[in-house]
């Protein structure tokens, strides 16, 4: 996609889930038939986002409650 996306706020557009930084809009890989290697990595980047996401927030809040409770 060259100049038009920030390769840094696409990775982020993809791997957390509920965040739209409109990257994802700009270049579509999935658009493209020659190109179901990265369809497959994309898929497993998106779904390794929607595990680690809730589990680093969920650490997060943890930390925060003890830090708080002291």
């Amino acid at each position: 996609c060259g100049e038009e996306i920030d390769s840094l706020w696409y990775a982020l557009d993809v791997f957390v889930p509920g965040l739209d930084l409109k990257q994802e809009d700009r270049c579509l890989i999935a658009t493209r038939d020659e190109a179901w290697p990265w369809r497959a990595f994309s898929v497993i980047y998106e779904i390794l986002g929607a595990i680690v996401t809730p589990i680093m927030l969920l650490s997060v809040t943890g930390m925060l409650r003890r830090y708080i409770e002291r």
